[in-house]
């Protein structure tokens, strides 16, 4: 830390803090501090000062702020001193970095204005039926039917009897037990599980073998002393297969927001252009 005489440093200070009390304006006062011709002033730091900070306290942060300000402008002195006119020039860069964020600004105020976000199921079916070869799948994917009971729950036999089962008023009666009794399950017969994810989600089938869990229709039961798990693989998608709708609809959504904020933006950049052209605002010169 830069060495002051740290007694009659905070005993200046006070008197600038009592100074900047006094007054309600935000002028530039006396000066406080000097790197070459870089000058820090009252104003400067009177933004630090909080109601009801003690003077011994405030004292502390405007002399730590004083410090950072100075070890910055330091730093930046030496700097300048050592880089080539090529090395500082950073105009350049800021001005394109302005007009950057400018121009991002502008677009995604566009964006907002007038993009449509609706997308029908059609458009989606659409865009998946022309682009199949874009959804091969890189992983092995399984639809199932899940739950985790008591291992001594005594409806065992009627709730491998209702998973295995298609009939509505058996799925409702499995639903109804497992908000009872069960601490985990799947039973909606929507959702698509990559076969990886599936054992994360369920260490229990890590000692199955991959055949059995990629087998349509197979029916596999665990239990241990806890716990009873049972598991109906309704339907399987291998790697290098086309990915199921389902699956990738979000996916294709994305794509197709994508596409329209593209070419919206590109619409209203051309007539951008061609209105600067009409106007002679943009002129090309042999």
């Amino acid at each position: 830390m830069i060495r002051f005489k740290i007694s009659a440093f905070l005993l200046v200070i006070t008197s600038i803090l009592i100074s900047c009390n006094n007054t309600d304006d935000y002028k530039q006062g006396d000066v406080v501090a000097r790197v070459g011709e870089s000058y820090l002033y009252e104003g400067d730091i009177n933004k630090l000062i909080k109601d009801g900070m003690s003077l011994s306290d405030s004292a502390l942060i405007v002399a730590g702020y004083i410090e950072r300000w100075a070890r910055k402008k330091v730093i930046l002195k030496k700097a300048e001193l050592n880089l080539s006119e090529d090395e500082a020039d950073f105009n350049r860069l800021i001005a394109e970095y302005r007009e950057g964020l400018i121009t991002s600004a502008y677009r995604l105020k566009l964006v907002s204005q007038y993009l449509d976000t609706v997308i029908t199921k059609t458009e989606i079916r659409d865009f998946y039926e022309g682009n199949e070869a874009n959804f091969v799948l890189n992983n092995d994917l399984v639809m199932l039917k899940y739950v985790n009971f008591p291992a001594n729950i005594s409806e065992k036999r009627s709730i491998i009897k209702m998973i295995k089962s298609d009939d509505l008023e058996d799925f409702d009666k499995l639903e109804a037990l497992c908000y009872q009794f069960s601490s985990r399950f799947s039973i909606s017969d929507s959702s698509w599980l990559p076969l990886n994810d599936l054992k994360m989600k369920m260490p229990e089938l890590k000692k199955i073998k991959k055949n059995q869990l990629l087998k349509k229709g197979n029916f596999i039961e665990i239990q241990d002393s806890l716990n009873l798990y049972l598991t109906r693989i309704l339907d399987v998608k291998k790697k290098k297969d086309i990915a199921p709708l389902s699956f990738v609809d979000e996916r294709i959504q994305n794509i197709i927001l994508n596409k329209r904020k593209l070419e919206l933006i590109s619409s209203i950049e051309n007539q951008l252009m061609e209105d600067a052209i009409k106007k002679r605002e943009f002129e090309t010169y042999k």
